[in-house]
């Protein structure tokens, strides 16, 4: 027996118990691994690499201008960089997307931004598809849908 004692349960019992712990646990981490990993931690540009050595002048001088890199976290919190062309390797999200946190794909993999932390317009636009408002004072506003209550339905 796994747990001694005058009233203990039958062993059958006690291994539903233990598997079904042990499932909940483990789905529930797995879970929240496939939710949360989108998750855009770092959008970083990265610099031109005009002070390369190997570059030569007949390289197209765009090629590197543009590109970003992204970090994510796994399920193991192991860093995961991502370094993309936003004019060429991203696409929107597919029409039956099953993940709560994804605003854009990059190289098919699902990313999420928060779209008013992105201060350049140009970029936002690429990324997320959406320009939001900005006010007198420069500030980027999200606009929130006002909720009805029930009885504004009738």
């Amino acid at each position: 027996p796994l747990f001694y004692g005058a009233g203990s349960a039958p062993a059958s019992g006690q291994i539903a118990v233990i598997a079904t712990a042990g499932i909940t646990a483990v789905g529930s981490t797995a879970l929240l691994g496939y939710c949360f990993s989108p998750y855009v931690q770092r959008l970083e540009r990265l610099p031109d690499d005009a002070n390369d050595p190997n570059a030569t002048k007949d390289d197209d001088d765009a090629s590197n201008k543009n590109l970003l890199r992204i970090t994510t976290r796994d399920i193991f919190a192991r860093k995961i960089e991502t370094v993309f062309d936003p004019a060429t390797d991203v696409s929107p999200p597919p029409s039956n997307n099953s993940r709560p946190f994804c605003n854009f794909m990059v190289k098919g993999m699902p990313m999420y931004v928060h779209p008013e932390l992105l201060q350049d317009r140009e970029l936002r636009v690429k990324l997320v598809g959406e320009d939001p408002e900005m006010t007198e004072e420069g500030e980027i506003t999200v606009e929130k849908k006002k909720k009805l209550e029930d009885d504004d339905i009738f």
